[in-house]
């Protein structure tokens, strides 16, 4: 009986509970980084400000404002393709707080130093090699990861990051 085989498909597999940093482990991650500014300012977006990783690969300098305070999400780009936000209430202006601000500015004082006479108002926030938007996923593979790795850190991924920033948030605002 062919249908005998349907049920067995039917059955729900029970799903892992979701994971997220903690302040302290999202601090503990961001001094494993401490060689690379670019990838503190990645984790940094991603756990105090809550970006999705192609928000984060969507960056370009015009949408930082040092002097304002805030960071303009206008776009998104998975692995190279530059495209809309996952939903249209993603595109928003953010305020860059201190553990942001940070990191960024002194990945925008490094790249400056590489650029001699050129503009950082047009450019990728964090460029491929090609001078494109960064594959954020293979970022995390080749950089972050070994990083993590190396200073005994567990690494739980940018979404993790993500839902940390929410849980973190949740928690603050549930004390007021």
């Amino acid at each position: 009986n062919p249908w005998h085989d349907v049920v067995n498909l039917a059955r729900v597999k029970k799903s892992k509970p979701t994971r997220h940093y903690t302040l302290e482990q999202a601090e503990d991650t961001i001094t494993a980084l401490v060689s690379r500014v670019d990838a503190q300012a990645i984790f940094a977006l991603a756990f105090f400000l809550g970006l999705r990783p192609s928000e984060i690969a969507g960056l370009q300098w015009g949408d930082i404002d040092f002097d304002g305070g805030f960071l303009h999400i206008r776009r998104a780009s998975v692995k190279g393709v530059v495209g809309e936000t996952k939903t249209p209430e993603s595109v928003a202006s953010l305020p860059l707080i201190a553990p942001v601000l940070v990191p960024l500015k002194l990945w925008h004082k490094k790249w400056d130093a590489k650029l001699t006479g050129s503009s950082l108002s047009s450019g990728w926030v964090f460029p491929n090699q090609k001078r494109g938007p960064l594959n954020v996923e293979s970022f995390c593979r080749n950089i972050i990861i070994p990083l993590c790795k190396k200073a005994k850190i567990e690494w739980k991924g940018l979404y993790s990051a993500r839902r940390g920033c929410g849980t973190h948030l949740t928690s603050l605002t549930g004390n007021l």
